[in-house]
């Protein structure tokens, strides 16, 4: 059955025609289905449009008097999937996309994708929510998703961006100072700086099977924020545990030293994800596909 709009159409079409043959070819219809269409609508309005003969029609004062309304609403109709297309298909990215990123790799990795991003999409605007959680899409209002470890929700499509190790680092003057080695580091009493646990409350175990059981004897500070958690350590209060991706800038500049590169066994990956359901705007699918290239690369 065809929709109202789609019976208006048919309408239009008949009455700017001498037959139902016509407006059929108008459409890319057929007659037969043309006729049905207009027997449809005369149904559902209890009123004739068409008087018929074998070889001609003839719209009524009924349906001369509807033409003008159909066709405006049509036309409105059109107009507003035509906006719609035109925003989906021109060659300029309009309006916001939402994202949600884990603290460290919005502070540390996805800054300068979405700078170059933005530099070459002036109409675009982006919104990022640094945390460590997995976002409720409807409730945050979420486009896109960054997260480390497995993502369970089958609702998303998702795509791995790369896989994070986790390394324990201390600024050079305090490994020097407590000859800190991989053979030689006494993990249970060591200055320690850790990050804050939001959820279950005091702090996050360190990654990797041989911390399952790590009992820390000389905690100097626990902390939410990465950077916070960085500075500390190159200001040498502790040895701490961070991402790969987030120690490499520091360690290239001198502020921190490995004592520790971890298990690659342990690595977590990490995942850009968005909702699978429902439309997806042409801005969201580029945000989507540019963070994807960029952070894959890193």
């Amino acid at each position: 059955m065809l929709s109202q709009i789609e019976l208006l159409r048919t309408f239009i079409a008949a009455a700017e025609s001498s037959s139902f043959k016509d407006a059929a070819a108008k459409i890319d219809s057929t007659p037969q289905a043309v006729s049905r269409a207009i027997k449809e609508l005369e149904s559902q309005l209890g009123e004739h449009l068409f008087y018929r003969t074998t070889r001609m029609i003839k719209i009524t004062d009924y349906g001369r008097n509807i033409l003008s309304t159909s066709k405006q609403i049509v036309g409105d109709v059109d107009k507003l999937f035509s906006l719609s297309s035109y925003e989906n298909e021109s060659d300029d990215l309009v309006g916001v996309v939402k994202i949600s990123s884990p603290i460290f790799i919005g502070r540390h990795n996805i800054k300068d994708v979405i700078s170059d991003i933005l530099k070459n999409n002036n109409k675009l605007v982006i919104e990022l929510t640094l945390n460590d959680q997995i976002e409720n899409f409807v409730q945050s209002e979420i486009d896109i998703g960054i997260r480390v470890g497995e993502i369970e929700n089958n609702g998303y499509v998702t795509r791995k961006l790369t896989s994070v190790d986790f390394l324990v680092v201390a600024s050079p003057s305090l490994a020097d100072e407590l000859k800190l080695t991989a053979d030689t580091v006494d993990f249970d009493n060591i200055p320690v700086v850790l990050m804050k646990d939001a959820f279950g409350g005091g702090y996050k175990p360190w990654i990797g099977k041989r911390f399952n059981r790590q009992l820390f004897n000389n905690i100097r500070l626990i902390s939410n924020d990465q950077n916070v958690i960085c500075d500390a350590v190159c200001q040498g209060v502790g040895v701490s545990q961070i991402p790969a991706l987030t120690a490499a800038e520091f360690i290239q500049a001198g502020k921190m030293v490995a004592i520790d590169n971890g298990d690659k066994n342990d690595a977590l990956d990490v995942y850009l994800y968005r909702p699978q359901s429902g439309p997806v705007s042409k801005r969201v699918r580029y945000v989507f596909d540019e963070i994807a290239s960029a952070i894959g690369k890193i």
